[in-house]
């Protein structure tokens, strides 16, 4: 053997020494401590490299273990401790960090996974408890599963008290759920900070079956993606996104739960093709943008907007309720169509884009099919389009509210017109309010013989009326 050769086998044996070899180390099913070696096969307990399995059995933790990989296809792990692990296999069998399997104590054990995580198949089910007493804070003691990497979760993950926290990637498949009893946990139990893509297939469906907070992203990429959260809301957060790719759909719980989308700074996304069902939503600043997709809420509170940017074209249904921000159809002319009543609050700022003659074409064009009330700013931008005089634009179509005398004064018409993109030395207009809609007709400029006229007429009416009061 030469020389180049025994110091690569040298080198070999040093590298083989400082880094033990990954192994599968087997708990034996019965019940006991974690660090207990004669229940592991080998009569090894799992270390950083290995890849601890456990089939069946009780497994008791008194301190924090790290490994590198968890397999889980059924037992027990409770106990005191908490454990990080690189990678897990979670087919079925629960995890509660309690003092007993029977205690309603909580306690603030934590699963954290820094790599991938396969949580379940289509037809099985984990458990993540963390006690059974209710208590009602966020900071309440809890068993708590960290996901840091790719997760995916295509069985049901049901919980008592135990949270879930994603930073990272969470794709969820056909079959995939996650449960919570309600009477035990009232605040958000799926925290997202990361991404989480519902891509269950099309026709198929993926469920959360709990309240969340959306700190980061999510989409429903394909299939339909069914959120129930028993009268809470979901809570799109300031910088977070909610996205529904064309063709999928989100569901929110169903119409006896009176659930609903709050965007609190975020941005909700509804693309062309989409479609979305809940009992309410809000909005209290970010952006809405619903883009030529279905999107039927069956609450009576139906959508408020309180500010923010709600650009929506396509099909709503229920009540539109514009209480401040700004609204329009999107950057080019389209069509929206409200199965409902639109309300226009004194705040709101409502833009309506002109490029051609043809309704919903080529200019800006509601229909609704219950009541309007107009107020607030009324925004009408011409794009590189000049009409011509008697051009008329229907921009509201549905009957509008009017005073018990049949007039459009005060609290019944827009508080402010702009006009922007039309010469206005060459062409004036008129809004005309009505109750069957709303229109915008261009006029010609008053020559100044019309407005000599118009003086002269009004000199004598005051003088006929100073007449009248003598007499």
């Amino acid at each position: 053997m030469n020389k180049s050769v025994r110091i690569i086998i040298a080198i070999t044996a040093l590298f083989s020494l400082s880094h033990p070899v990954f192994a599968d180390v087997t708990w034996n099913g019965s019940t006991g401590n974690w660090i207990d070696s004669s229940k592991w096969s080998g009569a090894t307990v799992p270390s950083s490299t290995d890849n601890a399995i456990i089939n069946s059995g009780e497994i008791y933790l008194s301190s924090d273990v790290h490994i590198d990989t968890l397999t889980l296809n059924n037992g027990l792990i409770r106990g005191s401790g908490s454990m990080t692990t690189n990678n897990l296999y979670w087919n079925t069998g629960s995890i509660n960090f309690s003092p007993s399997s029977s205690s309603s104590d909580n306690w603030m054990g934590v699963l954290t996974v820094n790599g991938n995580a396969v949580l379940g198949s289509n037809g099985s089910s984990m458990s993540l408890e963390g006690g059974t007493s209710p208590h009602w804070c966020d900071d309440c003691g809890s068993t708590k599963l960290i996901l840091n990497g790719n997760t995916t979760l295509e069985g049901s993950l049901t919980g008592a008290t135990g949270a879930i926290v994603n930073n990272g990637t969470m794709t969820l498949k056909e079959g995939s759920n996650t449960y919570t009893s309600y009477w035990n946990r009232w605040w958000s139990p799926l925290v997202n900070n990361g991404t989480i893509d519902a891509n269950p297939g099309a026709t198929k469906v993926a469920r959360l079956f709990n309240l969340f907070d959306n700190d980061g992203v999510i989409e429903v990429s394909s299939g339909t993606l069914l959120v129930d959260n028993y009268y809470g809301a979901v809570n799109n957060k300031v910088d977070s996104s909610f996205r529904v790719k064309s063709g999928a759909s989100f569901v929110l719980g169903n119409e006896s739960e009176g659930q609903r989308f709050s965007n609190n700074g975020g941005e909700v996304i509804i693309e062309a093709g989409a479609s979305y069902i809940g009992a309410a939503y809000t909005q209290n600043s970010g952006t809405t943008k619903i883009t030529d997709a279905s999107f039927v809420l069956t609450d009576i509170d139906g959508f408020q907007i309180y500010g923010g940017d709600f650009v929506a074209n396509g099909n709503l249904k229920g009540i539109v309720n514009i209480f401040a921000g700004n609204v329009s159809l999107g950057e080019t002319p389209n069509q929206l169509n409200i199965d409902g009543d639109l309300y226009l609050r004194s705040d709101s700022n409502f833009t309506i884009n002109i490029a051609g003659l043809q309704q919903g074409i080529s200019y800006d064009s509601v229909n609704f099919t219950g009541y309007m009330i107009a107020n607030g700013a009324l925004n009408i931008n011409f794009d590189s389009f000049i009409p011509t005089i008697g051009s008329t634009f229907n921009i509201f179509n549905g009957s509008v509210f009017s005073d018990e005398l049949g007039e459009y004064g005060l609290g019944y018409s827009f508080l402010q017109v702009n006009v922007n993109g039309l010469d206005l030395n060459q062409f004036s207009y008129n809004l005309d309010y009505s109750s069957s809609g709303i229109s915008f007709t261009v006029l010609a400029v008053p020559e100044p013989s019309s407005y000599a006229m118009l003086l002269l007429g009004l000199s004598v009416l005051g003088f006929v009326a100073r007449r009248l009061r003598k007499l």
